[in-house]
């Protein structure tokens, strides 16, 4: 585990314009994942650059020595419960046929997919995922798709290089936004500074504008980052960080990205939610072939969310 993180970090800090001294601080030390942090530090060391790599390791000693959280009871499935799912199906890493059998499996309401390939998305608008209403948009890296069991009234797409999905559903006589979000990968080494950072502002806003919404989707960056921060400090819950179980990582799949021999590391994969849901259930889903693990989750609505009865006159 220790070498496979030095190895990715060595990999990252060739990329241009990555500074090495920060590229690792906000996952490893932020996190505490010791492992992660250790193979940073010894590439930080290796590198000459002892003041990151000793920063990097005492935050892998801090990890070590911290008790990890109690399991807390989980709320019962009970109520006007949203299962969704998101995962980013790899363009052409992964296998159609796999794909799709992960999507009706998963037994989610609402699925968002990022980098739909070319014969996913062929497959996908035949209708072979099973769900009665779909958004679908582009395919490759800027492929889309929104699979929904309930009724789709609106769907557009915004931002650049890559695009977003913005679909309004009614679920249960409630109207409810969810947002299939895939900010470039360029916002992994640049943060805010990244073009595609750009579309973050918006997101924002078409997710607080008052009615229940999700963001579903592969950010790109973990939690504790500037970007992901962007999203939570104006109000938006994080799933996994409330309920999930289990290490949360959905990136990479060993051998599939880069064909790196790395298990998943990082959690880039996230369910955010506005302060309408109550979230009940959140953890990494079954493989999909993909080089990202899905990831699952289950949300309450919240009695004071749902729509006022219709004034019927006398």
């Amino acid at each position: 585990m220790l070498l496979t993180a030095a190895l990715l970090y060595l990999a990252l800090m060739a990329v241009p314009r990555a500074p090495a001294w920060w590229l690792s601080l906000p996952w490893a030390v932020r996190d505490l994942t010791a492992p992660l942090a250790f193979g940073g530090g010894a590439a930080c060391l290796g590198l000459g650059q002892p003041l990151a790599g000793g920063v990097l390791i005492l935050g892998a000693l801090a990890g070590l020595v911290r008790r990890p959280p109690g399991r807390r009871e989980l709320p019962p499935l009970e109520g006007r419960v949203l299962h969704v799912a998101t995962l980013n199906a790899g363009m052409h890493r992964a296998d159609p046929d796999l794909v799709l059998r992960w999507i009706r499996e998963c037994g989610a309401d609402v699925v968002a997919l990022q980098e739909v390939g070319e014969d996913l998305a062929l497959r996908l608008a035949g209708g072979e995922h099973g769900y009665a209403h779909h958004a679908l948009h582009g395919a490759g890296i800027d492929g889309m798709a929104l699979l929904s069991r309930a009724p789709i009234e609106a769907s557009q797409v915004l931002g650049a290089p890559l695009h977003h999905q913005v679909v309004d559903l009614t679920w249960e006589e409630a109207p409810i936004r969810v947002l299939n979000v895939h900010p470039y990968f360029h916002v992994a080494w640049m943060g805010l500074r990244a073009p595609a950072a750009q579309d973050v502002p918006r997101l924002v806003e078409l997710a607080t504008e008052g009615r229940p919404a999700l963001v579903l989707g592969d950010l790109n960056t973990p939690p504790h980052t500037r970007l992901y921060d962007r999203f939570v400090e104006h109000g938006l819950g994080d799933a996994f960080a409330a309920v999930g179980r289990g290490a949360g990582r959905t990136f990479p799949v060993p051998l599939r990205y880069l064909w790196l021999p790395l298990p998943p590391l990082l959690r880039l994969d996230h369910v955010l939610h506005s302060a309408h849901w109550e979230p009940l259930r959140c953890q990494v889903g079954s493989d999909a072939s993909s080089d990202h693990l899905p990831l699952v989750a289950a949300l309450r609505l919240r009695p004071s969310a749902a729509p006022e009865p219709a004034t019927v006159p006398l």
